[in-house]
């Protein structure tokens, strides 16, 4: 009983004075929060909010606390919406180094909600053609597992660095989780190695290359699978996609066991896609005239 009136009288004597200094600990975290907040220091203020919550003891601080880590984080979305929107209608390179020096007040981005913080980066710095900074930011980028960092470093560092074609084509599947196109480059990847798996990347991307690669393995590498190529390439045709319009031009203009030979019709396919830009139509019409006409 003799400990209990002892602990009992410590408490009533000292209580206030380690509840003051607890207090004074919280109003000190909190006012350096602040400064550090008012100085664009928002990674390091939110540490000070997060460490005064220690010390918040009544609903009115803890209610302080929360107010002002509100604030902190709606201004840390206004300076990244407003980085973004920079950098979307940037035009020169005075937009695009502004662009830079709005994203940078976000680093470090610690406890931060700052998505693609690092892709951005690296993009303007593309965009300034400096491609030693944009793979800098993109690496810092990939550590923070951000996607498209890791899709941009697969096609800027062999033009850079030396680095090995198994190492690329890890950073292309990261990668296609944020870039759709990189299962083209995978696709791309794999023809050289197993035309499968080529083909499921390219099924995978669904872009109109990875349609015309479908195409083309289907009837050149009896790949077995449910799509018909011939479809595929009048699908592509139809869109004005002049390399499958020549490879289907070909296909009527010569007949063959899916195709029925309609020169007529592939004349007219190959000299659409040769307006389409399809150099491989155009050398092929220079060619049969050359031939007809001399």
């Amino acid at each position: 009983m003799k400990l209990i009136s002892i602990i009992i009288i410590s408490i009533i004597l000292y209580g206030p004075e380690i509840f003051a200094q607890d207090n004074q600990d919280f109003r000190e975290m909190k006012e350096e929060g602040m400064r550090l907040f008012s100085q664009g220091k928002y990674s390091s203020a939110l540490k000070m909010f997060d460490g005064a919550e220690g010390f918040a003891y009544t609903s009115s601080e803890k209610s302080e606390l929360a107010k002002v880590k509100s604030q902190l984080r709606d201004t840390v979305r206004i300076v990244y919406n407003t980085s973004i929107n920079i950098a979307k209608s940037a035009e020169n390179a005075i937009n695009y180094r502004r662009a830079l020096q709005s994203f940078k007040r976000l680093i470090p981005n610690d406890n931060l909600y700052v998505p693609s913080l690092f892709s951005w980066m690296g993009y303007c710095y593309e965009r300034l053609s400096e491609p030693v900074a944009a793979i800098e930011y993109y690496e810092k980028g990939l550590i923070h597992e951000e996607s498209y960092c890791a899709y941009r470093l697969a096609k800027l560092l062999p033009k850079y660095s030396s680095v090995s074609e198994d190492s690329i084509i890890v950073l292309l599947k990261i990668g296609a989780k944020a870039e759709k196109s990189a299962y083209d480059d995978l696709g791309d990847k794999y023809l050289r190695r197993n035309y499968n798996t080529a083909f499921d990347y390219y099924r995978k991307s669904g872009s109109k290359y990875g349609k015309y690669q479908m195409a083309s393995l289907l009837l050149t590498k009896n790949i077995s699978a449910t799509e018909n190529p011939i479809e595929l390439l009048k699908e592509l045709s139809n869109a004005n996609y002049g390399d499958a319009q020549f490879y289907l031009g070909l296909l009527y203009f010569h007949g063959n066991s899916r195709l029925k030979k309609d020169q007529e019709m592939g004349l007219d396919l190959i000299k659409k896609s040769a307006n389409n830009g399809c150099k491989d139509a155009s050398d092929w019409l220079k060619k049969r005239n050359r031939e007809l006409y001399y």
